[in-house]
């Protein structure tokens, strides 16, 4: 019978589940620790949009260039 879970990757899954879920708990709040530490709402708003737009360009740009 073929097993539904595979056991080798049991620990990478609850590693970024823990991670995922410790970043999504984080994630409401940033902003409001931009505004604590001084920043004002226009920069908090910039840093807000840009840094997921680097977590999804950035693999696509840099990728190919890392593997030339």
């Amino acid at each position: 019978m073929k097993e539904i879970v595979n056991k080798n990757l049991i620990t990478l899954k609850c590693v970024l589940f823990c991670f995922l879920s410790g970043i999504g708990c984080i994630f409401p709040f940033l902003s409001l620790h931009m505004l604590s530490v001084g920043l004002d709402k226009g920069e908090a708003r910039l840093i807000t949009i840009i840094s997921p737009c680097i977590a999804l360009l950035g693999p696509a740009v840099l990728g190919p260039l890392i593997d030339k």
